[in-house]
């Protein structure tokens, strides 16, 4: 798969599901995607993709220029490799969903996603839901899109929100003139 995708320039859509694919075939499949610029929506969820895998990842969206969606929900990625992935971020100008719900992200992985929605203008969908944020980590979020980042969507579902930062939320989209939907249950 990693060679032909080197070579098609036709393909948009690659949606590798349920494959048990893991960090030595996503590193594989990172080496072909670097070099493929054609496909605009990768969705490698539920495959057992690790800290190693979200980092050769990380190669694909600092490099590649067309890839809009990337979907890795329900994987086994934790604050190592969501760092590596959000940092890319930083350079890249193109991705606008990134799917992360259901992984192993707790608070230590919220500080690169609220330097990446204060910096980054591309991404407008960011999903989260499922992971060990806590309460600390939804206020520093919700700060961040207080100042009205290019975020439309956002989606944290049941990662340990307690209604005690309904508040904070409440502030916060005040301020937000740009976000429409928004996920939060506990």
């Amino acid at each position: 798969l990693g060679d032909a995708l080197k070579k098609n320039t036709n393909l948009t859509i690659l949606q590798i599901h349920t494959n048990n694919i893991n960090d030595k075939g996503t590193i594989v499949l990172s080496e072909a995607l670097v070099i493929n610029n054609s496909l605009t929506k990768l969705d490698l969820s539920k495959n057992n993709i690790g800290d190693v895998g979200a980092i050769a990842i990380m190669d694909v969206l600092k490099k590649n220029t067309t890839l809009k969606e990337l979907y890795l929900f329900t994987n086994n990625i934790g604050n190592i490799g969501s760092n590596a992935l959000l940092g890319a971020l930083k350079q890249n100008n193109i991705l606008k969903t990134l799917n992360l719900s259901v992984n192993k992200i707790g608070f230590n992985g919220i500080k690169e996603i609220t330097e990446v929605l204060t910096h980054n203008n591309t991404l407008t969908e960011l999903h989260l839901s499922k992971n060990n944020i806590c309460s600390d980590g939804v206020i520093a979020i919700v700060d961040a899109f207080k100042q009205n980042i290019p975020l439309t969507k956002l989606y944290l579902n049941d990662i340990g929100y307690y209604r005690a930062i309904t508040i904070t939320i409440a502030e916060s989209l005040i301020k937000n003139t740009i976000l429409t939907v928004l996920y939060i249950n506990d």
